[in-house]
């Protein structure tokens, strides 16, 4: 499946945000929201306003982006593709799930949930 980059919305450029880092199973469980960069690394930081520019900062293209639910021993409890700034297909779980796992991470079955842009 090809890669597709999504340009934010928002161009401002905006840091990173100071809780921003990439995905790790030692993550307290929590609400999240994700970046997926375009060398394939999950980065989140904690739910809040506005957040996904943050994730990256600089207005940095992203191949995956949405929320998720951390439960303990890093397990994803839920993930979706819901980011205004990015707006990212359904078909963008399947890169971002199989990122969580390659950096530690486990996703139960019924975590997924797909959103049409």
């Amino acid at each position: 499946m090809p890669l597709t980059a999504y340009v934010p919305r928002d161009l401002e450029r905006y840091r990173r945000h100071e809780q921003s880092a990439p995905f790790s199973a030692s993550l307290p469980a929590g609400v999240y929201v994700y970046v997926q960069d375009c060398a394939g690394v999950v980065w989140v930081a904690p739910d809040g306003f506005h957040r996904h520019p943050r994730v990256l900062g600089g207005a940095r293209p992203a191949v995956a982006a949405g929320e998720l639910t951390l439960g303990e021993n890093g397990e994803v409890l839920s993930i979706n593709n819901l980011s205004g700034t990015f707006q990212c297909a359904p078909d963008c779980l399947l890169l971002v799930v199989g990122g969580i796992v390659s950096q530690g991470g486990k996703v139960v079955a019924s975590a997924i949930s797909r959103y049409e842009v």
